[in-house]
């Protein structure tokens, strides 16, 4: 007898010593049987890996269910080590199992409306179904496990579920904090339960703080019953406080051919549109990739296209206000009101014009689309894998019949290219790499001819779209290109007109500086001049009136040369006024006409200062000014006035 699992440990508990045991290593008689197993030594069972309700494979090749497999290996471990062996403990979870629920447990939980949908296609009498309607969270285990009023129709006699899609969604999410990062929209529990019970990719709750659009895609590690996850979300734009965005998560059962999954928006990410594009295409919910796509072409309507040629008008505008470039209607001035020009409203349109441009990056979603295909080539490689394996013999050696022949096309091809990169040689390296890409090609045209024919169409139609995508990427990016060059051309040229406006205004101000210090020039030499006849008039003044005059009498009475003379005044007091009068009206009109001949001459003294300043001005203009801005149109419009 064997065991049934790859790699064990057995343990003494006297002893402590452990041994090994591997897939298929006999146990020997000879061995006690008192042995427990230990939860750190074995590995995880493939049902408890992060499944639940998962299949495995017996011993013997059968394919069982989780709790057959763990009966088993309580059975065959009994068998082995006695009736003293009281079963595994439990396993501890792997990697992605603890990161998964450590992530879950660190997140934020807001509420939002959640709800089903539904959608297979049966083969036969049986109809097609399409349900959507409200999930209550207490029903959230048995729509997983489609219990109660989940369970599926009786499929009738002669009919089988071809494909289907079943999904929890959140399309009308409007708490302000839904695409915050480590935030979820579901209990812990319940986001759990459904990753778990829908088989989820575990790594999607790494992606609640991602930028950008993201895309990601990968198979699970188990082969018995593979699926195709993926992940693809653009919840980055936070706008009045709010988020806004989408994320979704799928995974894909290539045994059941049912892809089931999460998928959340705002309103405006349009996630029912989307979902209303999904119904309309239930027949082709084959392809995993169908939902991605319709979003994705959501994602890529003409908005942009439109959005970027507003962006074109909007530079012809600016480059009319600021180069003066004549390419537009006269309605269509807005920035030149009464002569002057709104240098505030260009700089701010400028801005804006730029964030305008640089809206959805084509280079991002040409990466988007790239790993999309990635996903695609995946799909197609396990779908005809799963199918080529299932097929019957003779079709088998068909298709392998078959794709030798498109083996010998490819290398005939190869040997062509070889002559060819032989006979440049510099090429060499160019030309491995083209067969590397065409050896590529060849492989994924493979594995597409191995699909069945539905399926090979719709998916030969979803590349197409996305070649039609990228094409049209690449059309916005050089288009957006252009349009960034021109902005950073009137750009500098607005930096231009603001440093010229700042030496205008530099000038004007050193102008008033110098006027003013001319100013107090003047009036120091004013003062000077007050200052020197004051000094020669007032001591003089002030001591003959004190000292030097006669004319009045202060001896008066007994001691006075004349005692009968009654007057204290001397009749000669006319003397003074007579001449006193005369000098200061002579000094007072000498100073006067003076001081008019000094305000002529400051007045030529400004007049030769404006001059200077102006000539300073001109001459500082001419060198900064370039030969654009010194015309009213560009050479391109003169060109065209000149034919006419």
């Amino acid at each position: 007898m064997s065991y049934s699992v790859e790699m064990g440990s057995i343990t003494d508990p006297g002893s402590r010593r452990q041994s090994r045991v591997s897939l298929g290593t006999p146990i020997s008689p000879t061995m006690p049987t008192n042995r427990r197993w230990e939860p750190d030594l074995f590995p995880v069972p493939p049902s408890s890996a992060g499944t639940t309700g998962g299949e495995s494979t017996a011993a013997d090749g059968r394919s069982v269910s989780g709790s057959t497999t763990e009966q088993h290996l309580n059975a065959e471990a009994a068998a082995l080590f006695g009736p003293g062996f009281s079963g595994p403990k439990q396993p501890l979870p792997t990697m992605d199992d603890y990161m998964f629920r450590e992530h879950v447990r660190s997140c934020k939980v807001v509420s939002e409306d959640t709800r089903y949908l539904e959608i297979f296609n049966y083969e036969g009498p049986q109809p097609d179904t399409v349900e959507e309607h409200p999930l209550p969270l207490d029903e959230f285990d048995n729509f997983f496990e489609q219990k109660g009023v989940f369970m599926p129709p009786k499929v009738k006699k002669g009919s089988r579920l071809l494909n289907g899609i079943r999904l929890v969604i959140q399309k009308s999410a409007y708490k302000p904090e839904t695409f915050s990062p480590n935030v979820i929209s579901l209990s812990h529990n319940a986001y759990e339960r459904m990753v778990r019970g829908m088989s989820l990719p575990f790594r999607a709750i790494e992606s609640t703080s991602v930028v950008g659009p993201f895309f990601w895609s990968a198979f699970n590690h188990d082969d018995s019953n593979p699926h195709l996850h993926i992940v693809f979300r653009k919840s980055d734009v936070r706008k009045k406080a709010k988020t806004r965005g989408w994320e979704m998560m799928l995974s894909y059962s290539f045994r059941t051919h049912v892809t089931s999954g999460y998928i959340k928006g705002t309103a405006s990410a349009e996630i029912e549109l989307a979902l209303q594009h999904l119904q309309a295409c239930a027949k082709q919910v084959l392809h995993p990739m169908l939902l991605p796509i319709i979003v994705l072409s959501m994602d890529m309507s003409g908005k942009d296209d439109k959005r970027q040629r507003d962006a074109r008008d909007w530079v012809r505008r600016l480059e009319n206000a600021i180069s003066m470039r004549n390419e537009i209607d006269e309605k269509e001035r807005l920035y030149l009101k009464e002569g002057v020009i709104d240098l505030d409203a260009i700089n701010r349109d400028l801005v804006e014009c730029h964030s305008q441009v640089l809206w959805k990056r084509p280079r991002a979603y040409k990466e988007l689309i790239r790993e999309i295909e990635r996903g695609m080539d995946r799909f197609a490689e396990k779908a005809a894998e799963w199918t080529y394996t299932r097929e019957r013999p003779s079709n088998r050696r068909r298709r392998s019949s078959g794709l030798w022949d498109g083996e010998e096309e490819s290398s005939t091809d190869e040997d062509e290219e070889g002559v060819e990169r032989r006979s440049i040689g510099s090429e060499e390296s160019l030309g491995k790499r083209r067969r590397k890409k065409r050896k590529v090609r060849n492989r994924v045209k493979i594995n597409e001819d191995r699909l069945d024919p539905e399926t090979r169409s719709l998916h030969r139609s979803m590349l197409g779209r996305l070649e039609f995508y990228t094409c049209k990427l690449t059309g916005i990016e050089n288009y957006s290109y252009t349009t960034l060059e021109r902005l950073n051309i009137q750009r500098e040229v607005l930096y231009s007109i603001y440093a010229r406006s700042g030496s205008k205004l530099s000038l004007r101000m050193a102008g008033d500086q110098k006027r003013l210090s001319h100013a107090s020039k003047r009036d120091s030499s004013a003062m000077k001049s007050l200052s020197l006849m004051g000094a020669l008039f007032l001591p003089a003044t002030f001591i003959s009136s004190v000292f030097s005059m006669t004319f009045f009498d202060f001896q008066v009475g007994e001691e006075s040369p004349n005692p009968e003379s009654p007057r204290t005044t001397s009749p000669e007091l006319w003397i003074y006024f007579v001449i006193t009068v005369p000098v200061t009206l002579f000094i007072v009109l000498g100073w006067w006409s003076w001081d008019v001949r000094r305000e002529k001459q400051y007045k030529q003294e400004d007049d030769t200062l404006e001059d200077e300043i102006n000539d300073m001005e001109r001459s500082i203009l001419k060198s900064m000014r370039t030969k654009t801005l010194t015309r009213s149109n560009t050479f391109g419009t003169i060109r065209e006035v000149s034919t006419l």
